[in-house]
C-alpha cells in the first residue's frame, strides 16, 4: 500500500524521510506498545545500518523528531544527497509476544519524485491501513501527546463497541451457584454425581453429606460471608465440603494439599480464617493456633442434620482463591454467587450441557478451571469423573477412562490437548474438549478437528473463570497460525483498550478489559490493588471493568487473537506466575541485594534464569535451593541463578530485562555431582530423548530444569519399559531427578 505526500517548499529530502521517518517510528511505537525499536537501513549507496532508537523520554512527535535529528543516520544523509529515489528500511521492535505475532522485519520505502513523496508499507495489512491517517494527525499536532491521538474514526469505534459485547443469557437473577445444584438433588436424587474410583455418589448422598457440613459449621456461629478454609486432597469429600460452606452462607477457600508450609500459613494469615476443614492425612502441626481444624470424616460420622435454610443472595462471596502476586504475596480473587451461576450457563450454552454429560474434573480445587467444571456439571444432572492429576497425565489411562465410561466433555490445557491429537484413536466418544490456560495452536489440535469440536477459551481468575470462547472451525485453514480466543461469552463484555482506554481497531494490539456480571469484587484486604485493577466502565459509566494486563486484537470477523502480557506475568508448565514475585523472594534471601528473573518461551521450552546481586562476597547454591523450596513451588524455582555485579538499568531507571543476557556474570551452582554407573547414564539418555534437556547432573531436579508434568509421564514410561519396571508416579510429582529414579529402579530390581 502506498501514500502520496505533498512536501512544504525549502524542506531537504533529508528532512522529507527524517519526517516520514519519525511519523513511522510513533506509530510502531504506539501500535506494538513498544518504546525500544531498532531500524536497519537498507540501500546500494552504503552497507546496512543498524540504528537503536530509546523513545522513554519523548512523548510527542516533534520529541520523537528531534531525538532522530540528535541521532543522525549517517546512511540516510548518503542517501539524501545522491540521485537515488528510494530509500528502504528494515524494522524490528524488541522481543516482545506482541511483536512476536506479526513479521519479525517490517518494511517500510520512500520513493522521491520532485517535490512528491510515495511512502510504501508491507507486511502488515493494518500498519499500512492506519499510517496516512495517523501521519496525518501527527503533522497537524506535532506538540500534541502521541497517545493523545487515536488513529481511528467514529464509525470504527462504534463497530468496534458492538464487537466488544456480547448477547445475553436469561435466567432467574435471584439464583446463587447452589439453586441448580439443589433442584437437581430434589429431582433425581437417585442419579449418580459424582465418581472417583470405585466410589459414585448420587445426587441424594451428595446433598445428605454436605447438609452435615453446613449443620457443622452453623454449630460453630459461621455467618454469612464468613471464609472457611478447604484443606484437603482431590476427592468427593472437598466437594461435599464446598457445597456445604455455600449451604451455611460462608464462603470458601481452597487450599491445594501441594502447597508449600510457608504458602499455606501465609494464605491463613492473609484471610483471616479461624475454621479449616481437613481430613487425619492433611491434618498438620504447623497450623496457627487460632485456627480450628475440623476433621472431615468426623463431620460426615454425624447423625444430626440441620433443617436450617440459610439464605444466601447472588452478590454474596461464593470463594476467594489465592493467584500469585507482584508484592511477593499472593492475591485472595473474591467472586460471587452471580458469577458463578452465570458461568454454569455459559457452560451449558457452549458445550451442550445436559444430564446425560460425562465429564472429567482433573484440577486442583484450587484452580477456577475446577469451578467451571463443578458447577456446571452438578447444576445440569450430568455426572463428574474426578482424576488424580497423575492419572490424568497417562494417555492410556484416560484413553481407558473415556471409553469404559463414555466420557463427552474434557477441559485441559494445549500442552495436553497436543498429547491427545499425537495419540487421537480411542478418544472417538469424546464429543467436546476446551482448552484454556495457555495459548493453543493449530499444529496442537489438527488430527483431532473433525473427530470432536474444540473450542479454545479465555479469562483470568479475576472474571469467573472464562470471558470469551472461540469453536474451532475444521475447515477453516489457520496456516499453522495461533487460534482466536473468540468472541465474549454471553453477560460478558471484552474492550481492547488502549493506554487512554479507547478502543484500538482491528488488527491493531490493545489491552484487555473485561466487564460483565462474572467480573469478581475484587482483592481480599487489598482495596489499593482493586481499586487499580477494576475501574468504571469509560462507555457506559456504570459497571467495572477488569483490567487484565494481557494483550490481544480483533480479527476482521471480530474474533480476539490473544498476544500476550503487558506485565511480567507468564505462564510456567500451565501455572499463572508473577515474576515480581519471585524476585522478591529471591531479595529476601540473605547475601542478596537484587534480583531480576528472565523468561522467554520458544517453541521447544523455555529459559527461566535468574539474575542476582550480592551484598556478600558469596552465598551457597544448596542453601538458597532449600530457602526457595520453602518459600515458592518447585514450578516457580528459576533453572538457572547468574551473579552480576549491578543491574542493567533503562533511560528510566527501571531494570533493563533486554539487556541482561550482555551483562557479564558468574554462574551460581552447587558442585556437579556426576553420572557414575550404566543405570544413570540409561536415564541421562530417555531424559535427553524426551525433553531435548542434557541432564548432567545426576542430583538436578528436572522440574527446576523445564520438565513439566506432561512430559515427566513421557520420561517414566520410556524408564519402565527400559528396566521392565514399575514407578509410582506419586513419589516423583514433588521432586525428581536421576539420581531418585535410579534408586527406585535398583530397589526394583533388587
Amino acid at each position: 500500500m502506498n501514500y502520496k505526500i505533498q512536501t512544504e517548499k525549502g524542506l531537504t529530502k533529508y528532512e522529507i524521510i527524517n519526517i516520514c521517518l519519525a511519523a513511522y517510528i510513533s506509530l510502531l511505537s504506539k501500535y506494538f506498545w513498544e518504546k525500544s525499536l531498532r531500524l536497519l537501513i537498507e540501500n546500494e549507496n552504503a552497507k546496512p545500518t543498524s540504528y537503536n532508537f530509546d523513545l522513554s523520554g519523548t512523548d510527542t512527535f516533534n520529541e520523537v523528531l528531534r531525538a532522530i535529528e540528535k541521532k543522525p543516520v549517517q546512511s540516510l544523509e548518503i542517501d539524501a544527497k545522491s540521485q537515488k529515489k528510494t530509500t528502504s528500511f528494515g524494522f524490528s521492535c524488541g522481543e516482545s509476544n506482541i511483536v512476536k505475532q506479526f513479521s519479525k522485519k517490517l518494511h517500510f520505502k520512500i520513493i522521491s519524485n520532485d517535490d512528491r513523496y510515495e511512502v510504501f508499507l508491507d507486511k502488515n495489512e493494518y500498519l499500512s491501513k492506519y499510517f496516512n491517517f495517523f501521519f496525518n494527525l501527527l503533522v497537524k499536532n506535532p506538540f500534541h501527546s502521541i497517545n493523545d491521538l487515536h488513529f481511528i474514526d467514529q464509525v470504527e469505534i462504534q463497530k468496534t463497541l458492538i464487537n466488544s459485547n456480547s448477547a445475553s443469557i436469561n435466567y432467574s437473577k435471584d439464583y446463587t451457584a447452589l439453586n441448580l445444584i439443589l433442584e437437581q438433588a430434589v429431582a433425581t436424587p437417585e442419579k449418580i454425581a459424582v465418581v472417583f474410583d470405585e466410589r459414585r455418589v448420587s445426587y441424594g448422598e451428595l446433598l445428605r453429606e454436605a447438609n452435615k457440613v453446613k449443620t457443622s459449621l452453623l454449630k460453630r456461629g459461621v455467618k454469612t460471608e464468613q471464609l472457611v478454609g478447604i484443606y484437603l486432597e482431590q476427592s468427593i469429600e472437598f466437594i461435599i465440603s464446598i457445597l456445604g460452606t455455600l449451604m451455611a452462607g460462608a464462603a470458601y477457600i481452597p487450599f491445594d494439599s501441594e502447597y508449600t508450609s510457608e504458602r499455606l500459613i501465609e494464605i491463613i494469615k492473609c484471610s483471616g480464617i479461624n475454621l479449616l476443614i481437613c481430613a487425619q492425612q492433611t491434618k498438620t502441626a504447623f497450623i496457627p493456633k487460632t485456627v480450628e481444624e475440623i476433621l472431615v470424616e468426623e463431620i460426615l460420622n454425624e447423625e444430626s442434620i440441620s433443617s436450617q435454610i440459610i439464605p444466601v443472595k447472588p452478590a454474596n462471596l461464593a470463594y476467594v482463591m489465592f493467584t500469585s502476586g507482584s508484592t511477593g504475596k499472593s492475591k485472595g480473587v473474591m467472586i460471587e454467587h452471580k458469577g458463578v451461576i452465570n458461568q454454569s450457563y455459559v457452560v451449558r450454552h457452549r458445550y451442550c450441557l445436559d444430564g446425560n454429560s460425562k465429564v472429567i474434573l482433573h484440577a486442583s480445587p484450587s484452580f477456577d478451571s475446577y469451578v467451571s467444571k463443578l458447577f456446571p456439571v452438578l447444576s445440569f444432572g450430568g455426572t463428574l469423573f474426578l482424576i488424580r492429576k497423575i492419572d490424568f497425565l497417562n494417555i492410556d489411562y484416560l484413553r481407558k477412562i473415556v471409553n469404559m465410561e463414555g466420557i463427552t466433555h474434557l477441559s485441559c490445557p494445549p500442552s495436553m490437548v497436543s498429547l491427545l491429537n499425537e495419540a487421537p484413536a480411542g478418544f472417538e466418544k469424546l464429543r467436546y474438549i476446551g482448552a484454556g490456560g495457555e495459548i493453543l495452536k493449530y499444529k496442537q489440535i489438527n488430527n483431532l478437528l473433525g473427530k470432536v469440536k474444540i473450542f479454545n477459551v479465555y479469562g483470568p481468575t479475576e472474571i469467573t473463570v472464562s470471558a470469551t470462547s472461540f469453536q474451532v472451525d475444521p475447515s477453516a485453514d489457520y496456516d499453522n497460525t495461533v487460534i482466536p480466543i473468540g468472541k465474549p461469552n454471553p453477560n460478558y463484555s471484552v474492550y481492547l483498550l488502549d493506554t487512554r482506554q479507547r478502543v484500538v481497531p482491528v488488527g491493531c494490539p490493545g489491552e484487555l478489559f473485561v466487564g460483565g456480571v462474572g467480573v469478581g469484587r475484587g482483592y481480599l484486604n487489598d482495596w489499593e490493588l482493586t481499586e487499580e485493577k477494576f475501574v468504571t466502565n469509560p462507555f457506559t459509566g456504570k459497571g467495572r471493568l477488569y483490567k487484565t494486563g494481557d494483550i490481544g486484537m480483533w480479527d476482521v470477523d471480530g474474533n480476539i487473537i490473544f498476544l500476550g502480557r503487558l506485565d511480567f506475568q507468564v505462564k510456567i508448565n500451565g501455572f499463572r506466575v508473577e515474576l515480581e514475585e519471585v524476585e522478591e523472594v529471591l531479595s529476601r534471601y540473605p547475601g542478596i541485594k537484587d534480583a531480576s528473573v528472565f523468561f522467554k518461551k520458544g517453541e521447544e521450552g523455555f529459559e527461566y534464569k535468574a539474575f542476582i546481586v550480592l551484598s556478600e562476597k558469596e552465598i551457597s547454591y544448596e542453601k538458597l535451593m532449600v530457602f526457595l523450596k520453602r518459600c515458592i513451588p518447585a514450578y516457580m524455582i528459576p533453572n538457572k541463578f547468574f551473579i552480576i555485579t549491578k543491574m542493567p538499568l533503562t533511560i528510566n531507571g527501571k531494570v533493563d530485562k533486554n539487556s541482561l543476557n550482555l551483562v557479564p556474570f558468574v554462574e551460581l551452582k552447587h558442585e556437579t555431582i556426576r553420572i557414575t554407573n550404566e543405570i544413570e547414564l540409561r536415564i541421562q539418555s530417555i531424559i535427553n530423548q524426551k525433553t531435548g534437556i542434557l541432564i548432567k547432573d545426576v542430583s538436578d531436579n528436572l522440574f527446576i530444569m523445564g520438565v513439566n508434568s506432561l512430559k515427566l509421564f513421557g520420561i517414566i514410561t520410556a524408564v519402565e519399559r527400559e528396566f521392565n519396571v514399575k514407578i509410582e508416579l506419586k513419589s516423583l510429582l514433588k521432586e525428581i531427578s536421576i539420581k531418585k529414579i535410579s534408586t527406585i529402579i535398583t530397589n526394583n530390581l533388587n
